[in-house]
């Protein structure tokens, strides 16, 4: 695939993900287009648990009725679709093959590659660490990696999480064999797209380079951290790299062409190499995702603090309007009201997704073992229809 080729693909995975229609600091001398300030919170663009909204055993059915009618009406539908309203599990459903030569149906038990939504984990690492004291988000990478180009070393955190820090889309192919000292190799080499805080695009390094400074924090792996510190406490044991031990679902494109596992794919005795390592390539199940997305959401993993600036949009994203970059999340205000999004997807054979409504506090996950681009915008624009905010037809 060419340059060209993968940036279109960007857009498209932003176009088809958004279908639905203590210490004090300074975010210092960046133009004031790109900083998080309280003019995000201002406008309405930080979100939280919202207690004005319907949570009614009728809001609830609602939904179930009208996103199983949803289901039927998509005959290519492969993986599990999760959706809870005010916390409350309303929706559970599998179909489709896990594996198609064999017969062997998607299951509960199924772990699914969920791509971007990695991103999230590494962002709440960071947020953790943070909150033990033993970072800020305005630490630069000169201070964690010597021998920087200058530019480089001024990129601080904060830019990494909200994709502002001028590192490119990609580092290499996702299961080129990249060790850490390779990855570190071609951070010191490759020039910025444009100078740290000053624009915005979509960087998978730069999220690898955060899952490097959790390990070099911390002491330890990045996903012995992760299942130590976050999720273990909340009963999460399918999530991560090695660690699940649940089956998995081979993934295929649409054309019904098999992609495999992930774990047929390259990948080291820790997970996959470094130019995918923090950046995508976790696996999960939808159910862990959920139960995930409910205790993040709800202030039950990190502070107070971190948890506001998770789901504050911090960055607006250049390719779409009403959208901001939080830390591993989406911020979007349109015609549905506010709500949360990210996906994960290879664009090929694998869809994974989370969202959020304001309106009704209701949050649908998608695990997809096949990616199928118009069931995609029906699953995403029904849940959208029923959850979002009610848009008025002007007369």
């Amino acid at each position: 695939m060419n340059r060209a080729s993968v940036h279109l693909l960007a857009v498209v995975l932003i176009v088809i993900s958004m279908m639905g229609t203590t210490e004090a600091e300074s975010w210092g001398n960046e133009s004031s287009k790109w900083v998080a300030d309280p003019v995000a919170v201002a406008t309405g663009m930080e979100v939280g648990p919202q207690p004005n909204v319907s949570c009614d055993a009728a809001k609830s059915e609602e939904i179930v009725v009208h996103m199983r009618k949803v289901l039927s009406e998509t005959e290519r539908f492969s993986g599990r679709m999760i959706i809870t309203h005010c916390g409350r599990l309303i929706l559970d459903e599998c179909r489709g093959l896990a594996d198609r030569a064999t017969g062997v149906p998607v299951s509960k038990e199924m772990l699914f590659d969920v791509g971007s939504l990695t991103k999230q984990f590494v962002a709440a690492a960071i947020l953790h660490l943070r909150d033990q004291g033993q970072l800020t988000l305005l630490d630069r990478l000169g201070g964690y990696f010597v021998d920087l180009p200058p530019q480089t070393a001024e990129i601080t955190l904060h830019q990494l999480m909200t994709h502002s820090s001028g590192l490119p889309l990609y580092s290499g192919r996702d299961y080129a064999i990249v060790g850490k000292a390779d990855f570190i190799a071609w951070l010191k080499q490759t020039a910025l797209e444009f100078p740290p805080g000053t624009a915005e695009s979509y960087s998978n390094p730069g999220f690898t380079t955060l899952a490097l400074i959790v390990e070099q924090v911390s002491g330890e792996s990045f996903e012995v951290y992760l299942r130590d510190r976050l999720l273990t406490p909340l009963g999460i044991q399918d999530t991560g790299y090695r660690l699940p031990f649940g089956p998995l679902a081979i993934n295929y494109s649409a054309n019904g062409e098999r992609d495999g596992t992930p774990l047929e794919h390259a990948w080291g005795p820790y997970g996959p190499y470094w130019n995918l390592f923090g950046g995508g390539g976790m696996l999960s199940t939808a159910a862990d995702m959920a139960k995930w997305f409910e205790a993040l959401h709800g202030g039950r993993v990190l502070s107070a603090r971190s948890t506001a600036e998770m789901f504050t949009g911090h960055v607006p994203l250049s390719a779409q309007d009403g959208v901001r970059n939080g830390y591993g999340w989406r911020i979007i205000d349109d015609e549905h009201g506010l709500w949360v999004n990210h996906g994960g997807s290879n664009g090929a054979t694998f869809f994974a997704d989370v969202r959020w409504f304001e309106a009704s506090d209701a949050t649908m996950v998608l695990t997809l073992n096949s990616f199928d681009p118009e069931t995609i915008r029906t699953i995403v624009r029904g849940f959208a229809a029923v959850s979002g905010k009610p848009i008025i037809s002007a007369k």
